[in-house]
C-alpha cells in the first residue's frame, strides 16, 4: 500500500493509472463492496522465514497482485506499471530494511464472476527481521 501510495480512504492510489490517467483503486484480498469491479487487488501468498545462527535472519513474502480492468489491453497496461514501481524496490519502511524485490511471473486470466479480463502479477519482498 505504502509503495503504490494507497489512499486509505478512498483506495486510489496515487502513482498507478490506466492508459486514460485515470487512478487506480487498489485493494488487500478483495474489492470493496459497492465498489467498481476494475480494480488492484493484492494479496499475501506466502511468507517464508529464513533462519541464520539459529534465529530468523531474514523473511521472504510472495505477494500476488491480480489487476482487472474492462479490456486486456489496460489490465496489462496497469500491470506493466506495477513491474516498474516495483521490481528492484529496496529501502526501508516501519523500521524494517527490505533488500529487494523480485518480479517473478505475469499470468493472464479471465475473471468468470466478474466477467472481466485480468493479469496477475507476482513479486517477491524480502527483508531482514
Amino acid at each position: 500500500m505504502s509503495l503504490l501510495q494507497v489512499n486509505l480512504s478512498t483506495g486510489l492510489s496515487a502513482n498507478l493509472a490506466d492508459s486514460q490517467g485515470n487512478l487506480q483503486r487498489v485493494y488487500h484480498q478483495r474489492i470493496w463492496q459497492g465498489n467498481s469491479e476494475s480494480a488492484v487487488v493484492f494479496s499475501l501468498v506466502s511468507q517464508s522465514p529464513e533462519y541464520i545462527k539459529q534465529a530468523v535472519g531474514q523473511h521472504e513474502y510472495e505477494v500476488s497482485i491480480a489487476v482487472y480492468a474492462d479490456t486486456d489491453y489496460e489490465a496489462q497496461y496497469v500491470a506493466n506499471q506495477l513491474i516498474s514501481i516495483l521490481e528492484g524496490w529496496r529501502g526501508s519502511f516501519n523500521g524494517k530494511t527490505w533488500h529487494y524485490t523480485n518480479y517473478l511471473r505475469t499470468v493472464e486470466n479471465y475473471n468468470d464472476f466478474f466477467e472481466m479480463p485480468s493479469v496477475v502479477v507476482d513479486f517477491q519482498f524480502i527483508r531482514e527481521n
